[in-house]
Parts: structure tokens; sequence; C-alpha cells
């Protein structure tokens, strides 16, 4: 593990003023162990560092360390291999249903060993620090750990300074967080469904959540969105705007109608139209009345209602799980 951290310093950003402590704990953690094995690497970084406080930390841990020891080699570990070895393994786990009811059991504030208990290690693991500050005196930073198991949801925990990580939140959902699965980024090479495909699983999937994040991702992506997508989007909001929309799929189809109107531009006002007019749902006709964009690159022809089969698509792209629902005593 201490060669992996040293790897990681040889390519880390130490020219940013941000990032002095996050390295200084790296330098921390390496004098723990074999402190010495590491002054070429910490030199180094000493060398290349533009910030003067990580240049000073490194120059000192250097003078400190100078026992005559075998060094760790930068290079040594393949990291790119690690990579694509870690997306390996976390394709080939499949779960039982019975890690989603332990899952969903567990209490919050508890801790890291009690969802390894429950559940054993994650397939996945990203981070993510929100900031804070008004920009004078208050700086806050908050480390948050996301766990994922493959076709079952994610954990999260948020670190506190006296108690360490505490479980924040347990999501029971098999398909929505696919596209944060570390072998997406090897999609073509392992002989996955590329990216519009996954989003059109989950689109058509009727999980509210995992049909947002489709449609979300569309939405933001600053290229124009595929006709394909928003066809399908179209019909659907046509399938449903009669009856009223179930609560966790209000935000769902609050998406698709943003979708249409800032990226499909005029090709979708006469289904907009319709829904504005005859919605079931008071939310939904006001998302279905939001001003239509020009959408330059977008296909101008009016879509025709029923131009899409639904049912059809659905079985070109199946969700590749069971559906899950959070048991009793599940978390939100």
């Amino acid at each position: 593990m201490l060669d992996l951290l040293a790897e990681f310093l040889t390519h880390a950003n130490v020219d940013n003023p941000a990032y002095e402590k996050g390295i200084k704990e790296v330098f921390d953690i390496l004098e723990k162990g074999e402190a010495a094995r590491y002054r070429t690497v910490v030199g180094e970084v000493g060398k290349r560092a533009k910030d003067s406080s990580i240049h000073n930390i490194a120059v000192s841990y250097v003078k400190s360390h100078r026992e005559n020891v075998p060094q760790y080699v930068a290079g040594t570990i393949d990291r790119a291999a690690l990579r694509r070895q870690y997306a390996r393994d976390a394709l080939a786990m499949h779960h039982s249903d019975g890690i989603a009811v332990r899952l969903a059991a567990l209490p919050l504030d508890g801790g890291v060993n009690a969802l390894f208990a429950a559940a054993g290690r994650p397939d996945a693991v990203s981070g993510y620090q929100r900031r804070m500050t008004d920009g004078l005196l208050i700086h806050i930073r908050t480390p948050y750990l996301y766990y994922f198991y493959r076709g079952i949801g994610r954990v999260i925990f948020e670190y506190d300074e006296h108690r360490g990580w505490i479980m924040r939140k347990v999501t029971i959902n098999s398909l929505a967080f696919e596209p944060q699965m570390p072998y997406r980024d090897f999609a073509a090479e392992l002989k996955l469904p590329d990216d519009e495909s996954l989003e059109m699983t989950m689109l058509l999937s009727g999980d509210g959540p995992s049909t947002q994040i489709a449609v979300q991702t569309s939405h933001d992506r600053p290229v124009p969105a595929p006709t394909m997508i928003m066809d399908t989007a179209a019909e659907m909001l046509l399938a449903r705007y009669r009856t009223p929309i179930d609560p966790d799929q209000r935000d769902a189809y609050g998406w698709i109608c943003r979708l249409l109107t800032h990226k499909g531009g005029p090709r979708y006002a006469s289904v907009l139209k319709t829904v504005a007019d005859g919605a079931a749902d008071k939310k939904l006709r006001r998302y279905a009345e939001l001003k239509i964009e020009p959408a330059p690159g977008a296909n101008s022809a009016p879509y025709v209602p029923g131009s899409i089969n639904l049912a059809e698509l659905a079985s070109v792209y199946p969700v590749p799980y069971p559906r899950l629902g959070a048991p009793a005593g599940g978390n939100p």
C-alpha cells in the first residue's frame, strides 16, 4: 500500500496550494512506514512542486531520512493495469437479494465495519469533498465516501473529525448507479453496452431515479442530445401525462420536459403543448410550459406521436438486474 501511495505522489498535482494538506498527509503516512525507501520519490516531488509549501515539506522529508536503503522506483506499479483489474473485478461481482435486505436494515450513523460485516467489501469506491466558504474567513470541507455494490445500490459515508467515517445514507437501486461503476470506463474493451445504450436502458427502465439520471445526463452535456433518446422520452411523456405521476417518477418526467425544451427545440413543441394542456399532474403541466429554446443542431422536423414503440425498445434495451425495492426499514 505504501508503494501505491508513493506511485500516486509521482503523478499528483503538486502545484496547487489547495492540495498541500492532502500531500502532507501522504508524506506523513509514508514516514510511518519505511520512510527512507521513498526519499527519492519525495525528492522528485519537491523538485517539480511550484507551490513553496509542498516544496519545503518535501525538502524536510528528504533531509530527515538519509538512511541507505533500496529506493522505490517510480513506475514500478502499473496504475493502468490496476485500474483495469479493478474494473474487471467489479464486473465479475454478482450479489444475492439478501445483501439489499441487510444494507437497508443498517442503522445510520454506524461505521464502516458494520457495513462490511453485513455486505462484505464494496465493488467500487469513489470520493467526494464538499466545500463551503464565505470567501473570507470560513472554509469548511466535508469528505464523503461512496461505496457501490453492483446491481444493489450505494452507501454514503461522511467523515467526522471526532468519530471517523459515519454512515449517512443507504440507497437500494439496482440500476441508478451503473454509470459510476469502474468498468464503464472500459465498456468497449469489455464488450459492454456503450453510454448511449446504457442511457436508453435507464430511460426505459420504469425506475424513476434511473430515468432521471439518463435524461439529466443528456440534458447537461454540452453537445446536442441524441434524437433517439429525445424521441423516446417524448413518447414516454405522451404515454403518461393523462394519469397522475407517482412521486418517485415526477422528477424524471420534469427532466424530460427540460430536455425537450432545452435540447429538443421546436421538434417537440406540439408534444409539450399537448402535455401542458392536458396533464393530470399540475407540476408536470408547469414543466411542459417551459419556454422552448432554439436548440441548434437538433432535428427540427416535428415529432410524430407513435413513431416510437416503447415496448419493442424496452426489449432491445433490457435492464440487466432484477429490480429491487427497499425492504421494510430501509433508508430512502
